[in-house]
This record gives C-alpha cells, sequence and structure tokens, in this order.
C-alpha cells in the first residue's frame, strides 16, 4: 500500500511540475511587429472566398504588418496595416465575436491552442479557419477554406 502511495504522489508530482511548465512559457509575440514577406494560394484563398478580381488584386499589392495586442482583461487585439488601412480584430478566447469579410459580417472565435498559437474558425457564414503561428522571428499564418490552403508568411521587423 505504501508503495502504490509513494508512486501516486510521484506521479502527481510529475505533472504539476508538467503543467507549470507548460503554463510558464512566455509568449514570443508580446511587443512585436511582423512584416509579410511571402504568400503561397493566397489568391486562390481570395477567389474561394468569393473576393473580385479587382479586390484581389489589389490585397495582393499590400504589404501589411501584423501584431498581436494583449490589451488586458483577457482582450487580445490582431492588428494588421498597411499604409492605406489599419484592420483591428479584438477578441476574448473562445468568445464569439463579429469580423467583417467580404461577405458582411462573419461570427467568429479565436482559441490559444498554446500561448504562440492562435486559431480563428467561423460560426457562420464560410467555414474558415486561420491559424497564427508565432515564432522568435516569424508568424506563419495558414488559411483555410474547403480544400483550399493558403499561407503567408511574415518576418519579424
Amino acid at each position: 500500500m505504501t508503495s502504490k502511495l509513494v508512486s501516486f504522489s510521484i506521479s502527481i508530482t510529475i505533472l504539476f511540475v508538467i503543467l507549470s511548465e507548460v503554463n510558464c512559457v512566455d509568449p514570443v509575440w508580446k511587443g512585436k511587429r511582423y512584416e509579410l514577406q511571402r504568400s503561397d494560394k493566397f489568391d486562390e484563398f481570395l477567389t474561394e472566398m468569393g473576393v473580385s478580381f479587382f479586390k484581389r488584386k489589389f490585397i495582393l499589392l499590400q504589404e501589411p504588418i501584423i501584431e498581436l495586442i494583449d490589451a488586458g482583461n483577457d482582450e487580445y487585439i490582431i492588428r494588421q496595416s498597411t499604409t492605406l488601412k489599419t484592420m483591428e480584430t479584438k477578441f476574448k478566447p473562445g468568445v464569439e465575436f463579429e469580423v467583417e469579410e467580404p461577405q458582411g459580417k462573419i461570427k467568429s472565435k479565436i482559441i490559444f491552442e498554446n500561448p504562440n498559437k492562435l486559431i480563428r474558425t467561423n460560426i457562420d457564414g464560410p467555414m474558415v479557419e486561420i491559424t497564427y503561428e508565432f515564432t522568435e522571428t516569424e508568424v506563419i499564418v495558414t488559411l483555410k477554406l474547403n480544400n483550399v490552403e493558403a499561407k503567408r508568411w511574415f518576418k519579424l521587423i
């Protein structure tokens, strides 16, 4: 009985240490901005979204800067800026919100898979999934709709 209790105690201690380490991972994105370097299949993704030819060509000419901001109170902002426009998506992880898409306002939700990876999914409208993966030097944004998957790479500036 004593050996089982000791084994259980050791297992609980190991689990506590693992969970503590997971929660201690600092986000690499805090206070950083990232500029678009390249895209793969982004035009195809925009086509699948129903974006018109001229609007797609205009969007593809832009070189946005992206940043993730901790606004406090468990609120965050994803900001995308170009020389012409700044768009902000304000959200609380796991809480439904509205975002402006080419088709109009769409309900979405964003979760943190870990401190450096966010996943946005649409609740209505086109079933788009957007993943943001932050590293020390870049953000990789993966956009999925139906059978189309696009990637965009943003470099730390």
